[in-house]
């Protein structure tokens, strides 16, 4: 079996011939990475396959001269929208409580934040903005508006979760960090 791009196009086509399959062409495009890339034309069944710079694959955005960075500020963004859209709902219904707050982040934002992230994760640098909004989350739903460092933020967050949420978690804050229980 080959291993280059139209070798592969070429077993694919085989396969669903023998199999009496078809392939929707209009849902097949070629994506050539790479700033210096030569734009090679792929066929398919006789068929020019399209040839994009930029192509949405499970939701995640490549581009064709762009890092992972593209893709993952794609999913930032929208991320961003739908934690305004819930902060507008808990305000609206009064949801004031943090661990409540943080449990609608969880099921409504974080899938968003780290879809396709086996892929893009890879990268340290690539999830920075991701992990910025997450702390930004955070210091909103505790109160802070801009002044606090995140590090202490993030202390205050998992004292009050080992506390509240652990059932040895009150253990860990006396012994480790010196914590008295209560």
């Amino acid at each position: 079996m080959s291993t280059t791009p139209a070798g592969q196009l070429n077993a694919l086509q085989l396969f669903c011939q023998q199999r009496q399959l078809s392939v929707n062409l209009a849902k097949i495009n070629v994506v050539t990475f790479g700033s210096g890339a030569r734009c090679q034309t792929f066929t398919f069944n006789g068929n020019e396959v399209e040839h994009v710079q930029s192509y949405k694959y499970l939701g995640f955005q490549f581009h064709a001269t762009k890092k992972l960075d593209y893709g993952v500020s794609k999913l930032v963004s929208a991320a961003n929208k739908a934690m305004h859209a819930m902060n507008r709902r808990c305000a609206f219904w009064h949801i004031s409580d943090p661990k409540q707050r943080c449990k609608l982040f969880d099921s409504l934002v974080l899938p968003i934040l780290s879809y396709a992230s086996q892929v893009w994760a890879v990268d340290e640098e690539v999830g920075k903005s991701a992990e910025q909004l997450h702390r930004q989350f955070l210091k909103h739903v505790h109160g802070d508006r801009g002044t606090t460092a995140t590090l202490i933020v993030l202390a205050v967050n998992l004292a009050k979760f080992l506390h509240e949420c652990s059932p040895h978690g009150s253990m860990l804050l006396e012994g480790v960090l010196g914590v008295p229980q209560h």
